[in-house]
């Protein structure tokens, strides 16, 4: 097996990693190219990026009135898992959709917005730090009948306390407080939680505030389950499947995931 090496210069990231290239013999398509594309224009975006996905991202920034500055933190820490390469951008179009997916439940329960649409979009993070060998096998499009291991999936828990150091570390307060928060609980919810250890909440924190985070972490758990089913399982489980899976491994919020069904919010 060959590999393309490639560099990344924040702290946080991994400061080499590699990739396996088309040659993988378990592997049907693969982009080795680990170049950061230049967003400001259109031919410079790899053919792998999802104009539609991307408008829906802009119309939520306009809908909760971020400043810019705001925008362009959220884009920094976000340019790392959607450009550094293809592997890395399958879990950018997820975060993406758990994001935009989180963004409607709070719409409809009437809940804060952005904490929740945050916690979302940038509840996995942290796979831009992980190995990209690792990120390929979690991706069905680059690693087709290989085996995700135990060993695998112990190595990826890594990626939700990296995503809270990185949201941690953003440069602007609507953004580093509470969401990495949120972010780092929303493992908290499945068979096997983790991280087992959890960091303490800051002292100035209240009681309401700590229910709203728990309660918020496990609507971002509920998305990135219901979007990893039909990114992962959609030639194994039907929508009907899908749904059944949704209502027994989320007992407690069955009333709710009833209630999205109707409004056609979860299909």
């Amino acid at each position: 097996m060959t590999y393309t090496k490639t560099l990344i210069s924040h702290p946080l990231f991994l400061s080499d990693t590699t990739l396996p290239t088309p040659d993988h013999p378990k592997t049907t398509t693969h982009s080795s190219s680990a170049t950061v594309y230049n967003h400001s224009s259109p031919s410079a975006l790899p053919d792998w990026h999802d104009h539609s996905l991307e408008e829906k991202l802009q119309h939520v920034f306009v809908d909760i009135s971020i400043s810019a500055e705001e925008k362009d933190t959220i884009s920094h820490l976000l340019t790392p898992l959607r450009d550094k390469n293809e592997a890395t951008h399958f879990h950018y179009q997820h975060s993406v959709r758990v994001g935009l997916l989180c963004y409607d439940i709070a719409e409809f329960m009437h809940l804060d917005k952005k904490p929740l649409f945050y916690g979302g979009l940038l509840h996995d993070l942290g796979k831009s730090c992980m190995p990209l060998e690792l990120l390929a096998k979690a991706d069905v499009r680059l690693s087709e009948n290989i085996d995700w291991t135990t060993k695998d999936r112990e190595k990826m828990k890594a990626h939700v306390t990296k995503s809270y150091q990185l949201v941690k570390a953003a440069e602007y307060p609507e953004i580093s407080e509470i969401i990495p928060d949120i972010v780092v609980r929303h493992h908290r919810y499945g068979r096997d939680p983790y991280p087992k250890k959890l960091p303490k909440f800051p002292a100035q924190y209240s009681e309401g505030t700590k229910t709203m985070i728990g309660f918020y972490s496990r609507i971002v758990a509920l998305a990135d389950v219901y979007d990893a089913l039909h990114r992962l399982d959609q030639q194994q489980r039907s929508e009907e499947e899908i749904k059944e899976y949704m209502f027994k491994e989320n007992l407690e919020l069955n009333v709710l995931i009833k209630e999205l069904y109707k409004k056609g919010i979860l299909r």
